[in-house]
């Protein structure tokens, strides 16, 4: 509708822009020539067959940039939500660690990259979390590990669920190490994806690890925060940040988790230790 109310008022401006040559008067007791039928409107044809396409590259443009906030598309991917252990009671506490997989993890830190830094972490850290007789719950997802940055689109929308919610953490340093640190850091989506991974009666809590905030235009704050509030859900979010953002300090300031800013690879194991004994001592 809208583009042929614009093609109704572009037909003016087309008269104005290819008008009609003026013809010489025939030469006095010559008969005139009618004009050849048709021409005028092909002018304006070849002038609107590409002020239309543009206008409609334009629409669809737009629309997708207001219409697709995280969740939206329904694109996120999920990998084979697996694990080890049985699968956990509705009542018991439930962790989800969030991890990032963007690019900016290759970074070289503390002798290696971040992406092999929290690989390793994580890993130690599972092999002495066990929380089969304690009622805990255990459940993994990345962010930004499928799509290179350059396809932003694809990017900012790439979060997966690796395994969970099991009672078991066995297979998930496994399973986190064959992720490859690729795309952009769409850490609204992957918050706003995590909802759905909880069973609606287990105590949630969630571990984010990242060295970035959001780079795919979202506000984090706004798009989990916010969203968790208007669900009614409650959930604490401990933050590793590796990089230092000030902008991921409010998701636990909000939510009513622990921040803790990672410098190197000790600070890295003591926080995933105190979280750890704040939930299973």
């Amino acid at each position: 509708q809208v583009l042929l109310e614009l093609q109704n008022g572009l037909q003016p401006a087309a008269a104005i822009v290819a008008p009609t040559e003026p013809r010489p008067s025939p030469p006095p007791g010559a008969a005139a020539t009618p004009p050849k039928a048709g021409q005028p409107a092909k002018r304006r044809l070849l002038f609107l067959i590409p002020a239309a396409l543009l206008l409609m590259g334009l629409g669809i443009g737009l629309a997708a940039l207001f219409t697709n906030p995280p969740g939206a598309t329904g694109a996120q991917t999920s990998g084979n939500p697996t694990g080890s252990g049985q699968r956990v009671g509705a009542g018991d506490v439930v962790i989800e660690y969030l991890v990032s997989s963007a690019n900016s993890m290759l970074q070289s830190w503390d002798g290696q990259s971040k992406q092999e830094a929290v690989q390793v972490g994580l890993a130690d850290h599972w092999a002495n979390f066990t929380g089969a007789d304690a009622g805990v719950g255990f459940i993994l997802r990345v962010f930004g590990s499928q799509y290179n940055a350059a396809d932003s689109l694809a990017s900012c929308r790439d979060t997966q669920l690796l395994a969970g919610p099991v009672s078991q953490p066995e297979g998930f340093a496994a399973l986190l190490s064959r992720t490859e640190a690729r795309g952009l850091t769409p850490l609204a989506e992957a918050l706003y994806a995590a909802l759905g991974d909880f069973g609606p009666q287990q105590k949630k809590r969630l571990v984010l690890i990242t060295d970035s905030g959001d780079t795919c235009g979202q506000d984090p704050c706004i798009w989990a925060v916010t969203q968790y509030r208007d669900a009614g859900v409650v959930m604490p979010i401990d933050v590793l940040d590796l990089g230092g953002n000030s902008q991921l300090d409010c998701l636990s300031t909000e939510s009513g988790g622990q921040y803790f800013s990672i410098q190197n690879y000790a600070e890295l194991t003591q926080a995933l230790q105190q979280i750890q004994q704040g939930i299973h001592p």
